[in-house]
């Protein structure tokens, strides 16, 4: 593992924002096609990310209950941030930044981020991948 191998991998993704962040300020994509990318990433790219981050390798039942603990710990950290974000922006919800900001200090990218930059550090250990997919 090294630094300069995860700064790589990091960068280059940074770079395939680039060309969409043009093709908004070019005016080349509307707002529909801002919505429809969205979905795409979010019901297609996620889920598929996912499944193969979870059949790169061979189950024993010490990972899966592994992955089981993981994704149970993740569960409950995460509604208990949830739980605690609410309280403490419980009076400005009726604006709809608060409700974004607070749903995004709760849930991590963990894993649309986390995969890539797993894979390229560890690429003999397939199943840290699967742990980070199920976080």
């Amino acid at each position: 593992m090294s630094f300069a191998l995860a700064f790589k991998t990091v960068a280059v993704m940074l770079l395939f924002t680039v060309p969409g962040f043009l093709f908004i300020k070019c005016r080349l994509i509307g707002e529909k096609a801002i919505s429809t990318l969205a979905k795409l990433l979010l019901y297609f790219c996620q889920p598929c990310l996912v499944i193969t981050s979870l059949t790169g390798f061979e189950y024993s039942s010490g990972t899966a209950i592994g992955l089981l603990i993981v994704f149970g710990l993740i569960l409950v950290s995460e509604l208990t941030m949830t739980g605690l974000i609410l309280l403490i922006f419980k009076k400005r919800f009726e604006d709809v930044k608060f409700r974004i900001y607070s749903i995004a200090s709760c849930m991590g990218n963990v894993s649309f981020m986390g995969v890539p930059v797993i894979k390229a550090l560890l690429p003999d250990n397939p199943e840290a991948v699967a742990y980070t997919a199920a976080a």
